[in-house]
This record gives structure tokens, sequence and C-alpha cells, in this order.
């Protein structure tokens, strides 16, 4: 490829969004709202989400009325999953023989809530489990031969694998070797070849007949645990009861991995955010209590922004065990403490990640040809791996584009990756894998190793893949829309009607709506840290708006002051006063001129 005939690619991303209006299918709209009894607005997101992804198979084959009251009566046969009989068959003779068994988990927080689980699963049974968390830093991801190597010597003679294992080809020949079994658990895609182990349970096994394909780590961790109990012959009362008792973990897991909150992770995620918040357990109060949140206040945004990135930081910054301790100890002491070094962690991850940060903004600033390169492949000395993918991640909604940190250690160095929608880092890595030594992950997700000498020669390749697999336009982030509406539909009755699609997440996000033909009425300013308030009519209608971040449309706004407005925003409200008001979470405003 000659450089003439290379893509130019903008220096920065200019506001507005690409805005894409949903297509809604009216008649279908007028259909839900008259026999399921929907606001209409609500039957305007349904039906635009039902003909698209986000609700996937979870809209298109079930009826409306179990996606908006999830039942837990719904939930699949666990034995529908490719290899559960065999896995659980092995274990059950594990634990009649009581054969030493050891849980072998991930330091992330669905790998980590996914090992308790089965540390409680196993304590219910009246097994003494152990388990196992690898180093970040000193060992990596996943399952790894010093690892089986040390737990045979020790006489483990059954590994269960949660949220990792797919691709352990080397590590299960190892495992069969020296007499372990191993029983993986899993959800992530598997590779070319899988791992010769006694089972594998994945729904992403190509030859899985399960018709949910996305749960997360811990939500395998949990069918595994159904099909256990009912293999054990567990009442099915205290069966139910111990599934119910371990609903938090598996909610999360589900929303920090940030898989579909679709289908039965949407029945997960619906029943436990209830109990958690009527009925809290220990780990849950201890939580609550040491990190600042209200209980019966629980939403899925307080799961990913506060306690997903506390039982992360561990993992990041020391060990993740001491997560499995917090979720699986009945100390209330001794949990207390894990969650405020808990904290104390999270803490030193962010000043971590803010230096690295600045590093490689200044490497974009002085390095990178914006216009020429796509792609950031970002590096530095002995930079903490612990929060290279915060990083790349940042970088990427910085920059509108995907992003790869490295940090250099000796003469390898180790990185990982992110990628906006529009692109799919997996394949570009699979593209350039000769010149790698490890990778994997996820579409918009990635990690990598590759020797430090070959940095340039990656960077250049990777490149030249993105500039003939992504064009410029597919950088401008866009923003979709679910509908939109009038001035008498925004309000009250508007916000209680949209909590029937709660829990927001992945899959089935917070609904954005816009309204045109709007008028400033007042000043517009900034307030606190970059946040642009405005007050808007239209019709005789007045509406409040905040817009976290939005503070650079200031000066726009007050040249143009008098031109009509368009205003995408998310319906939120505002009970500072006392007074229950509904208000616009702004994501972006467009003129339309006077």
């Amino acid at each position: 490829m000659t450089l003439k005939s290379r893509k130019k690619f903008q220096k920065q991303v200019e506001r507005p969004y690409r805005w894409r209006i949903r297509p809604v299918d009216h008649n279908l709209a007028h259909l839900l709202a008259t026999d399921n009894k929907l606001n209409p607005v609500v039957a305007r997101i349904v039906a635009g989400r039902m003909q698209e992804a986000e609700f996937g198979s979870a809209m298109m084959s079930e009826s409306i009325e179990r996606f908006l009251s999830p039942r837990l009566a719904d939930l699949l046969d666990p034995f529908q999953l490719a290899d559960m009989e065999k896995a659980v068959e092995r274990v059950v003779d594990a634990l009649r023989r009581d054969e030493p068994i050891t849980v072998y988990g991930d330091y992330d927080s669905d790998g980590t809530t996914a090992t308790a689980l089965m540390v409680h699963l196993f304590r219910f049974l009246g097994h003494d489990v152990r388990y196992y968390i690898p180093h970040r830093i000193e060992e990596g991801y996943g399952l790894n031969t010093e690892a089986v190597e040390e737990l045979a010597r020790r006489g483990t003679r059954v590994i269960v694998t949660v949220d990792n294992g797919i691709t352990a080809v080397a590590e299960a020949a190892h495992a069969k070797r020296r007499g372990v079994d191993l029983v993986i658990t899993d959800h992530h895609r598997p590779g070319r070849e899988l791992p010769e182990a006694y089972a594998i349970v994945n729904p992403n096994r190509a030859d899985c007949p399960y018709p949910f394909k996305f749960l997360s780590g811990v939500g395998v961790a949990f069918k595994f645990a159904h099909a256990l109990l009912k293999a054990m012959h567990v009442a099915p009362d205290k069966g139910r009861a111990f599934l119910r008792s371990v609903f938090d973990l598996v909610a999360i897991g589900t929303v920090a991995d940030i898989v579909p909150l679709v289908g039965e992770n949407r029945i997960f995620v619906t029943h436990a955010l209830r109990w958690m918040r009527e009925t809290p357990n220990l780990r849950v109060n201890v939580m609550c209590s040491v990190w600042g949140i209200d209980p019966a206040t629980l939403t899925t945004q307080t799961i990913s922004f506060r306690i997903a990135p506390r039982l992360n930081a561990a993992g990041r910054t020391d060990h993740a065990g001491v997560c499995v301790e917090l979720l699986t100890t009945g100390d209330v002491r001794r949990a207390e403490q894990i969650a405020s070094n808990l904290d104390s962690f999270n803490d030193a991850r962010r000043d971590l990640e803010a230096n690295i940060l600045r590093r490689c903004q200044r490497f974009v600033e002085k390095e990178i040809d914006l216009e020429d390169e796509p792609i950031l492949v970002v590096h530095g000395d002995d930079w903490h791996i612990g929060v290279l993918g915060i990083v790349a991640s940042r970088l990427t909604d910085a920059y509108c584009r995907p992003a790869i940190v490295l940090s250099r250690q000796d003469d390898y160095a180790h990185g990982s990756g992110r990628s906006p929608e529009s692109f799919n880092l997996h394949e570009a890595l699979a593209a350039t894998s000769d010149l790698l030594l490890e990778w994997g992950g996820h579409a918009h997700a990635a990690g990598l190793r590759l020797h430090a000498k070959e940095i340039h020669r990656f960077r250049t390749a990777i490149n030249e893949y993105a500039h003939r697999h992504l064009e410029p336009e597919e950088l401008v982030p866009e923003l979709t829309i679910d509908a939109e509406i009038s001035p008498r539909e925004f309000g009250i009755p508007l916000l209680d009607a949209l909590a029937s699609l709660e829990p927001y997440g992945e899959g089935n996000p917070h609904p954005v709506l816009s309204m045109s033909h709007l008028r400033l009425i007042e000043e517009p300013r900034v307030v606190g840290s970059n946040h642009l308030k405005l007050r808007l009519s239209r019709d005789g209608e007045v509406f409040d708006a905040i817009g976290f971040g939005l503070g650079m449309l200031l000066e726009r706004l007050r040249q143009q002051r008098y031109d009509l407005l368009e205003a995408a925003f998310s319906p939120t409200s505002d009970d500072f006063t006392g007074r229950r008001k509904a208000v616009m979470e702004l994501k972006d405003l467009r003129f339309m001129g006077g």
C-alpha cells in the first residue's frame, strides 16, 4: 500500500456525534402500547430495539412480558450445556471419595465472584475446597503449568476452573500427565483447539446446544452449581435457598464483565438487585458500609462504578485472593478490614492510571501522526501492567480510535488494547499474530505479548491493517437515539414508565431520547468539573438540563443563543430539593438555526 492510497484520519473528532435515529415500526409500537399497556414512549423504545441487536434473542424469541417481568422459572436447564453431565459426575465422585478439589479462578471481578460462588457451593455440600487465584503480574491470566504442577504436588485430584481455561491446551495436557482431572467452566471464545480436559462447560463451544450464549464466567459457575445440587439430590427448597444466597455474586460478576443484560443475565441481575436492596447479606452490607453506598439504592451503575473497580483493584495492584476472602468470610471485622484495604488499592490504582495516562498522552502528542495512524500503539518502560487496559480504554475514549498500551520489561512488551464498537481488535491482532508471542481476548478488548524489538514493526503492521479495514468516518462516535419525544411526553410519568426497562447495562443501555426546536431561556453556565447547565423551553414547557463534561459547548451556546436546539438526552430525576423533578441528562446538542 503506497502512502498516497492511505486514508487520512481526523486529528481530533469534532462534535457533534454522528446521530443515528433508531428506526421504529410504529404499528408494532402501537400494538405494544395497547396489548401490554406500555407508556407510548417506552413502546417506541422497545419496538425499535426489537428490530436491532441490543435485545438480541431475548427480545426476538421470548415475549415482551418475559422481558419486562423476568422470572426465575424461565432459567434454562443447566444440563443443556455440553459436557455438564460429565463435569458434574466427576465432581460428585470426588465429593463422595473426599478427593481434594481446587477451584482455579481469575483476578478480575467476574473471576473472583465465580471463585467465591464455588467456594460457597462446596462448603454448602460439606467439602473443604481449596481455591487458587493467579497473580496478575507474576503469572498472568488463566491456567499456568507451574501452578498446575504445584497443585498436583499438594494432592489436588480435580481442578475446576472458573472464568478461564478454554485456551489452556498445554496446561490441560500437563494436568493429565500429572493425573489431575481438569473440569473447565468458562465463557470466553475457544481457540482453534480445545484443551484435552476431563470436561469443558462453555456455552460458546461450537458444539454446545445451550441457546443463551452470553453468560459471564460467574453465570457459567452458577449453572454448574445448579446442576451439581441436582446431581447431589439436594432438597429443592434447600437448593433454591442456596442459589438465592449467591445471586449477589452472580449480579456483581455479570455486570462487571459487561456481558449483555438480556435473557438469563437479565433474570439474574433483576432478582439479585432486589434482594441486595431488601435483604443485603454480610458481604453486601460490609461493601456498602465501607464504600459509602446505600444498599437501598443499589443499581447496575453502583456495581459498575463503585463495587467492581474496588474488587478489580486488588488484582491490579496486589493480589485478588483477598477479594475471594471478602466474598466468602463470615467474620465481619475481617471483611471490613479487607474492604478498607480494597479502597486503598483502588486509590493506588487511580494514581497509577493517571500517571501512565499522562505519559501516554505526551507520547501521542510527540510520536504519533493522528491523521495517518488510526490505531494508537503507545509504549513505555516498566509501566504497571495491571492498569494498561484501563489506560487503553481512556485513550480510546479521548481519541475515538483503537488504542494499545505496551509496557516494555527487559526484552519483552506486555500490553492491553481497547477499541470502539466500529473496529474488531481481535481480528486485527489475528492478522498481525506473526509478530506476537501471545494474544487473546474479545472484539473490543484484548491482551498481547511480543518481543520489545518488534514494537515498531507491530505498530506499522496493525495500522496498515486498519487502513484496509477501517473508514475514517467510523471513528466519529455514534450516538443512537431511541425515540424523539414531544414536550408533553417528558416528565415524572415517563421516568416511572422507563423503570420497566431496568436493569440497564450492556445490550440494554439506558434509553437516549431527543427533542427538537428547543430554546435557551437563561444564560447557559458551567458548574462543577466542566458540566453544562441549561434551562430550555418549547411549547410553553420548561426543562432543566445538565450535560456532564459538556462545558466545551458553552461559548458556542453564548454566540448562538437565539438558535433553536435539538437535544439528545437520557431522562433522569433530581431529588436535591426534596421534590422529585424530571431532568434531561444531556448527551449532545445540535444547532438548528434561528
